[in-house]
């Protein structure tokens, strides 16, 4: 079965998260996309900065959607 990564950028402070953002790669296996799916969490989180995660506790939630 191969899969599409979706991520979810939320925030404690603010009790709100963020529609969920689909990549158009497709994974071969599940394994694959739950390792892209930390991989482009830490990327998301760099691209905020240490301020803006901290300020409003941002945490990340991803899925791995078969298709």
């Amino acid at each position: 079965m191969k899969y599409i990564l979706s991520i979810i950028i939320c925030s404690y402070v603010q009790n709100f998260c963020a529609e969920p953002v689909s990549f158009p790669d497709i994974y071969s296996d599940w394994s694959e996309c739950m390792i892209a799916g930390m991989e482009k969490s830490v990327q998301y989180s760099k691209g905020l900065g240490t301020n803006i995660i901290n300020d409003n506790l941002i945490f990340f939630k991803y899925s791995c959607i078969p298709v």
